[in-house]
């Protein structure tokens, strides 16, 4: 038994040496636990605080969208006009480059005539502005005021 206790004894002691050596990092274990309690403890408030600011950015977000939608819809007749008067435009250009074209061709007969009959010289530049004078009146009244 004098064996027994010696041992119980020694187990002892090295428990003993083992818990000494343990102490230290258990405290520094035992702060790190306490450091985490006291950020997982402010948590809840910063996420109220960030979630809170998150509203308001989306609010002011939706406010602004709305007043472009409304911008935008106060400017869409106005694009609408701009729109109808290009293809106004547009329109008329055609209808100047078919005239344009058209009197092209029609000046070219005119010069036919002018050299199938042999009117040259000052009869000849008569005839051309005559008849491109009555081409210009034709053209003015086919023309939509």
């Amino acid at each position: 038994m004098l064996w027994l206790g010696i041992g119980v004894f020694i187990i002892g002691i090295a428990f003993a040496i083992l818990v000494a050596f343990l102490v230290k990092p258990l405290n520094k274990l035992k702060e790190i636990f306490i450091s985490t309690k006291r950020t997982t403890d402010a948590l809840p408030e910063k996420i109220d605080k960030v979630t809170g600011k998150a509203v308001d950015v989306l609010q002011k977000s939706n406010e602004t969208l709305g007043n472009v939608n409304e911008q935008v819809g106060q400017l869409s007749p106005v694009f609408h006009i701009i729109g109808d008067a290009g293809t106004a435009a547009r329109r008329l250009s055609v209808k100047l480059v078919d005239k344009t074209i058209e009197l092209q061709e029609d000046t070219g007969e005119g010069r036919e005539v002018i050299e199938r009959r042999k009117l040259d010289g000052l009869y000849g530049a008569a005839a051309l502005g005559y008849y491109l004078y009555q081409k210009r009146q034709s053209i003015k009244e086919a023309m939509p005021e």
